[in-house]
């Protein structure tokens, strides 16, 4: 996943944790075709929320962050997950910093880290 969106190697720890999260919500046949989520919490998991690794998102950005009433309002970053315990999702902003917020507008054909900007089938946008 990391490769395919040609996120640098020292964000692997965002790649392992985006690709245990989605393993854990797939059934298996082992398990009778339930998912270990499901089984640990007796609650079947929703995977509404699941996007492609490395994509681009165009993020809010709040009010209190911006310079002035004439700053953008959202910004492209690239989806890095989303982390355990917490309903917003994790971007990164270059230079390296991260944004952690739920209302977003995904790109999941659109790659912005790899070099020429790599856009796979057709471009579809899904406001979360």
């Amino acid at each position: 996943m990391r490769l395919e969106a040609c996120i640098l190697q020292s964000w692997w720890e965002f790649a392992v944790a985006h690709a245990t999260h989605c393993y854990n919500r797939t059934p298996m046949r082992c398990l009778n075709w339930q998912t270990p989520y499901g089984l640990l919490n007796n609650d079947i998991p929703d995977i509404s929320h699941l996007h492609i690794f490395g994509c681009g998102a165009y993020v809010h950005i709040p009010e209190a962050r911006r310079i002035n009433k004439l700053s953008p309002k959202s910004e492209l970053m690239i989806y890095l997950g989303r982390p355990m315990g917490m309903k917003a999702d994790v971007f990164m902003r270059t230079p390296n910093t991260l944004f952690y917020l739920d209302k977003v507008l995904f790109d999941e054909m659109f790659f912005p880290q790899c070099s020429t900007g790599a856009t796979k089938g057709q471009p579809r946008g899904q406001l979360s």
